[in-house]
């Protein structure tokens, strides 16, 4: 299966959410980090299924689309939402879909994350090489 096919537009997470009870999370995403895999692992029940919103901020480390690819690579995500900003304006019109699915925001998390992130980057980009032998 080429899990970017679990990538969905709008429209069908519309059709998506018709059938069944969802989790759905919203977050960056960005970089997926074995944290992000197991916040989502922790979140799969046999009673629903996963969708993962993709947030856009101006300052992303990755594309919104390659992150998505990523997110719908792991086996835990059933569906993927790649315009956090579209799915703002699709909630405020459509807020009775979501009456029994589950929505958790992680946007706060994952901004710490990704500056965690940043600075072990730069940390290890400022530490001395060792000379090779």
């Amino acid at each position: 299966m080429d899990t970017r096919d679990k990538v969905k537009t709008l429209s069908q997470s519309d059709d998506l959410l018709a059938h069944g009870r969802w989790t759905i999370v919203i977050g960056y995403f960005d970089p997926l980090t074995v944290e992000h895999a197991t916040c989502l692992h922790q979140l799969v029940s046999p009673e629903t299924k996963l969708m993962a919103v993709i947030a856009i901020e101006n300052d992303d480390l990755l594309p919104a689309m390659a992150r998505a690819a990523l997110v719908a690579s792991l086996r835990d995500v059933d569906a993927v939402v790649a315009d956090e900003a579209e799915w703002r304006l699709w909630v405020t019109g459509h807020a009775d879909s979501l009456t029994g699915h589950q929505v958790i925001d992680r946007r706060e998390e994952d901004r710490l994350l990704r500056s965690q992130f940043e600075r072990h980057v730069l940390r290890r980009q400022a530490m001395p090489v060792a000379p090779s032998a």
